[in-house]
């Protein structure tokens, strides 16, 4: 088929368990599969991260949370903490990951301000903080576009480093910062999978698979834990002119114009077939 269609190479997209299946009959007959690029489905895999932070923050609190402040109601939280109700299970952690960075991000002005060092953060970088912030009270323009840029940049210069140390000072003398801590980071690893498949950004997506690892051993997802290193390490080797479209985000689908709207491929059969 890939051959009538004048293509070198023919991308195919498994779930895990058919994934697992065609890697071992691609490795058993090399000769005859050698032109078969075979992909992990993304979706799927991002569902089972899900579940991983379900298992470990659920009843740390992550539930209650959810339920209390009545944004879901017992059930769905449960489903959406087990990696199902896909939509509101980002959601619902995406909001719990900014009211908790609203938190942080408190902590550490008033640790700054403790410790003596806000007189290390320049004047200027408040000024482009509130210009970053009347941006986003306009409709997008290129100027707006430029406070955000320069945002991040002054950000990751000036307050990231200082960020950083809080984080690790308080992570080594407090064990629940810590494991709130992990919270965070484990979210900021789904929202970057995510912004990897709508950006078609296939280096964040190989970085973010790759982050998810730990948390499928210590939670015991065997089978991704066992097949994802695979899926990493071989789409690490791709055939050059496989790696190429990848790299221009052609991994991702885009089923109609625009920008920041790639879905996974799995998502995208799952959606016109079932």
């Amino acid at each position: 088929m890939s051959n009538r269609a004048g293509q070198q190479y023919a991308v195919q997209t498994f779930d895990q368990q058919l994934y697992a299946v065609a890697q071992q009959v691609k490795w058993s007959m090399p000769d005859v599969f050698h032109s078969h690029v075979i992909r992990l489905g993304g979706f799927h895999g991002f569902s089972c991260f899900v579940a991983t932070v379900g298992k470990l923050w659920a009843s740390a609190g992550l539930s209650d949370l959810h339920v209390d402040s009545a944004i879901y109601a017992s059930n769905t939280v449960d489903k959406m903490l087990v990696g199902k109700q896909f939509n509101r299970g980002v959601r619902g952690l995406t909001l719990a990951y900014e009211a908790l960075m609203v938190l942080l991000f408190k902590a550490f002005f008033n640790w700054c301000r403790d410790e003596n060092r806000m007189k290390t953060i320049q004047p200027n970088v408040w000024k482009v903080f509130l210009d970053c912030h009347s941006s986003f009270a306009v409709p997008s323009t290129p100027q707006s576009t430029e406070d955000i840029e320069e945002f991040f940049n002054v950000f990751e210069e000036h307050i990231l480093p200082l960020f950083e140390e809080f984080r690790t000072h308080y992570c080594s003398i407090s064990p629940t910062f810590a494991f709130g801590d992990m919270f965070l980071l484990a979210v900021e690893i789904l929202l970057q999978n995510i912004r990897g498949e709508q950006d078609g950004l296939w280096l964040l997506h190989l970085k973010s698979v790759s982050a998810m690892l730990p948390s499928f051993f210590i939670t015991n997802r065997t089978n991704y834990a066992r097949w994802t290193p695979a899926y990493v390490l071989d789409m690490l080797k791709l055939p050059e002119t496989i790696k190429s479209s990848f790299l221009s985000g052609e991994f991702a689908v885009t089923q109609k114009p625009g920008t920041f709207n790639g879905i996974w491929s799995d998502m995208a059969a799952e959606k016109n077939y079932h």
